[in-house]
């Protein structure tokens, strides 16, 4: 009996190690895939930013620059690869509906109700994954103890070495047909929520951004803000000799040897749309920077005008482990009287629609 169990652990092995590979390969995170084919801009921790149109890999990410980038080698960059491993380095992923197209903005108005107000379907389909999601962890530790304990009554070194393999291959089969299964955050999902995020270039106070819970996974949370206050565009005209001349309190420029780099001191995200130079070319960016993020680009040889935009919210994607859900917000179907909403602190960095 203990031989067969024995060939029937090295065969459960050796199956789920290469079903959960094929599935793992194919399966995208739930909360990246609603900004799937979207144009974003993805901060890191570092502060740097990296933008264009994502596309979503199972253990990866894809971004299509607006056209291709020549640097001052004569090497041509149509886009950039985050590979798994890398993840860890991104901060948030940020998407500002102010340049979704028509299209890009349908899909996401389709996105909102269908996690908003969802049909019932949609709430049995919820409903269903949550309830997998709870039994998941119980079955794989219920595997893990079963064999553990013929391990202790056949002494097999074999079996012993294999417990913990089995116990991971088995979680790692089961997690690539669901996500984590957090309560709390369930009923907040459509409701206003604030996020501490961890500052860009890790600084020691954390960020809090308002919005509200679209989607939580094991590794992410996706916050989207409904209503949209796109705020005014205004110019920044940068001189090479004085960089700092003209240029607003919440913005620093650092002129380098062979680079241009703004950095976002202020509270609302940033949102650098184009590059003027004195010649008449223009370079369109489209860049989001929360409070901390820079971008860089090549140093013209004179002096040259970005446009910008001040926006106070944005649809954010953040890895887990650098964002938490920390505040409830007031919500629409619970009447709250004016005058009982005492605040805590004055915050300007906390916005909602």
């Amino acid at each position: 009996m203990m031989d067969d169990f024995f060939w029937a652990t090295i065969g459960f092995i050796f199956l789920s190690a290469i079903v959960s590979a094929f599935i793992r390969a194919r399966k995208r995170d739930d909360c990246l895939q609603l900004i799937d084919d979207h144009f974003v801009t993805l901060v890191m921790k570092n502060g740097s930013t990296v933008w264009g149109d994502l596309q979503v890999f199972g253990r990866g990410l894809q971004l299509r620059y607006l056209a291709p980038h020549r640097t001052r080698r004569g090497l041509i960059k149509k886009g950039y690869l985050l590979y798994q491993k890398e993840m860890g380095e991104v901060l948030a992923a940020c998407r500002f509906t102010g340049q979704l197209s028509p299209q890009e903005a349908a899909e996401r108005r389709r996105q909102i109700e269908k996690t908003f107000n969802p049909n019932l379907w949609g709430r049995l389909e919820r409903g269903w994954r949550n309830a997998y999601n709870t039994l998941r962890d119980a079955f794989t530790k219920a595997l893990g103890k079963v064999i553990g304990r013929v391990v202790a009554v056949s002494e097999s070194k074999v079996l012993s070495a294999g417990q913990q393999d089995v116990e991971g291959v088995g979680k790692e089969l089961l997690q690539a047909a669901g996500d984590a299964y957090e309560p709390m955050l369930e009923a907040h999902i459509g409701h206003p929520v604030v996020i501490e995020l961890a500052p860009p270039g890790g600084g020691a106070d954390r960020i809090e951004i308002g919005g509200y819970l679209a989607e939580y996974t094991e590794h992410f949370i996706a916050l989207f803000n409904v209503e949209h206050d796109a705020g005014e565009p205004f110019e920044a005209t940068v001189s090479l000799d004085d960089p700092t001349r003209g240029i607003p309190a919440d913005i620093a420029v650092q002129v380098g040897e062979s680079d241009i780099q703004l950095v976002n001191l202020g509270r609302d995200f940033l949102i650098v749309r184009s590059l003027r130079r004195d010649e008449g070319s223009i370079h369109r960016l489209g860049a989001t920077l929360p409070a901390g993020a820079d971008i860089r680009f090549a140093r013209p040889e004179s002096t040259f005008t970005v446009e910008l935009r001040r926006a106070a919210s944005v649809d954010l994607v953040c890895p887990r482990q650098h964002a938490i859900v920390r505040y409830m917000g007031p919500r629409a179907d619970v009447p709250e009287a004016a005058d009982a909403v005492i605040p805590v602190h004055e915050d300007e960095s906390v916005h909602f629609p």
